[in-house]
């Protein structure tokens, strides 16, 4: 990251007042299980630099995908470029390093880079075959997925303000297919954590089981006025659209 802040001071010199730049690298894993065995494996990593700029009370602002000097350097000529087509505001500004500590946030979990790829897939077939294992009703299981995301952010700015930060985001899910007679139901669930050690596969299995089998048979009734039990699941979504 130092490398990268004397670049963006060499490039920017004098030509602005005030500069901030703004770092994020993510990485990111995704595993499919079918039949108790791996059907799909995904890994992908991304990273995106931006740079604000203030000149004679004047904001600019540009980004790149690559941190080759050239780029970096063209990221610094674009946003000075686009500072000249905005007004002036005096209030334009940027924050200073105060001093005082941040509050380290549980959202990091450094074993998950070195989880074998294997122990993975082990938690989708778990997730799978949990879904099997509640009733016979259930016939197939879909997309029972592992997924991984880690992303690191960076921000650093002409005050003296440098910030890092590190996040990990572990997520699995799975669609399970109930059948009774000429009826099929299908039931989603899916649950996330900060920390690998943190999901339970079997219940979330569980409960997308449960979701398909209970709505087998369902009719439609009469209208009446009567108290109704609603899922929380199905009151969420609710409060969602009404929202």
């Amino acid at each position: 990251m130092r490398d990268i802040n004397n670049l963006l001071q060499k490039f920017i010199g004098k030509r602005a007042q005030a500069f901030e730049s703004y770092r994020v690298r993510t990485s990111t894993v995704t595993i499919e299980v079918k039949d108790g065995r791996l059907e799909t494996s995904k890994q992908a990593q991304t990273e995106g630099f931006c740079l604000r700029t203030i000149h004679n009370g004047r904001l600019g602002f540009s980004y790149t995908f690559s941190l080759e000097p050239r780029s970096v350097r063209a990221m610094v000529d674009n946003a000075l470029e686009s500072a000249q087509g905005t007004d002036p505001d005096p209030a334009y500004g940027l924050p200073d390093d105060d001093g005082y500590p941040l509050p380290v946030l549980r959202t990091y979990d450094s074993s998950i880079e070195g989880i074998p790829r294997q122990k993975k897939v082990a938690l989708a077939s778990v997730l799978e075959g949990s879904a099997y294992s509640l009733s016979r009703k259930v016939k197939r299981v879909r997309k029972a997925t592992y997924a991984e995301y880690r992303a690191e952010v960076f921000l650093m700015n002409s005050n003296g303000l440098q910030l890092s930060d590190r996040q990990t985001i572990v997520t699995l899910g799975v669609m399970a297919v109930a059948e009774e007679k000429k009826d099929s139901q299908m039931g989603w669930e899916s649950d996330f954590s900060h920390f690998f050690g943190e999901l339970d596969p079997e219940e979330i299995g569980r409960t997308a089981a449960h979701k398909a089998v209970s709505s087998l048979g369902a009719r439609r009734i009469k209208s009446l006025s009567c108290p109704v039990a609603v899922s929380y699941t199905h009151l969420r979504a609710h409060e969602t659209v009404l929202d």
